[in-house]
């Protein structure tokens, strides 16, 4: 079965929403053996083994919707400080999300699609933009 390959210059793209790094990766070892990189090359393998031109197409359209969302992330950061003119409400004044809590919330879902069409994860503390050590709700 042929594989087909995102070019180049897309593969940036690729990582950076999925939190993995830019840079050629150094060989490190924990007890003998390589760590931490493994998951990063199963992204590199991934952008390498797309099954159809479609599948390489639907990677695209995704970065370009999440090339969106960044957009009006940046257009939205002048207005972080105030929520609401008339009666004054300022951000975190209560409990409604803001245009930026949901323009993030949207870019995690995207995020989650990309990693979703190339079968890989996103980096740790990447997948719901949140840190991967948070606090574990215990029932009882």
């Amino acid at each position: 079965m042929a594989t087909y390959r995102i070019a180049e210059a897309d593969r940036e793209r690729v990582r950076y929403p999925l939190g993995w790094v830019n840079v050629e990766p150094v060989s490190s070892f924990s007890l003998g053996f390589p760590s931490s990189c493994q998951e990063a090359l199963m992204v590199e393998r991934a952008m390498d083994r797309l099954m159809t031109r479609g599948a390489i197409q639907r990677v695209l359209d995704i970065l370009d919707t999440m090339d969106c969302i960044e957009t009006k992330q940046r257009e939205a950061i002048g207005k972080l400080g105030v929520q609401q003119i008339g009666e004054i409400k300022f951000r975190n004044s209560n409990d409604e999300g803001t245009v930026n809590d949901l323009l993030e919330q949207e870019l995690t879902r995207w995020r989650m699609r990309l990693a979703s069409q190339l079968g890989v994860q996103p980096a740790p503390g990447k997948a719901g933009g949140t840190p991967i050590n948070r606090a574990v709700r215990t029932l009882v």
